[in-house]
């Protein structure tokens, strides 16, 4: 149920389009199938003062554009593309192992062309 609230923040909380929405921790779906799910903890770059200490700052979640997990589950890598990052995290605590730095210059030019 973790990893689920956790995904859902992501797709949820960050755009670029639209207004952020800020959900309050404990916030549960509403509805009748057989999936639930509710907000545990968040991770976002929004809004450094929070009130809720499940509901933490980080720097890494600059535009998010995916997550994977690694085939064992251990950890999660997430993409900032904007933020020229990925981060990496410890997926049963969510905590920040680190940081890869990407530059984009002209030898990785082929990459997106």
């Amino acid at each position: 149920m973790k990893l689920v609230s956790f995904l859902f923040c992501l797709a949820s909380f960050y755009s670029f389009t639209q207004e952020v929405k800020q959900v309050s921790i404990g916030t549960k779906s509403t509805g009748t199938g057989e999936i639930s799910l509710e907000l545990i903890a968040r991770k976002q770059s929004y809004s450094q003062c929070t009130e809720n200490v499940n509901d933490a700052y980080e720097t890494v979640f600059n535009s998010p554009k995916s997550v994977v997990f690694t085939e064992n589950g251990a950890k999660f890598y997430v993409h900032s593309l904007e933020g020229h990052e990925t981060g990496v995290f410890d997926a049963s605590t969510f905590q920040k192992i680190k940081v890869i730095r990407h530059q984009f210059d002209e030898k990785m030019k082929i990459v997106f062309s």
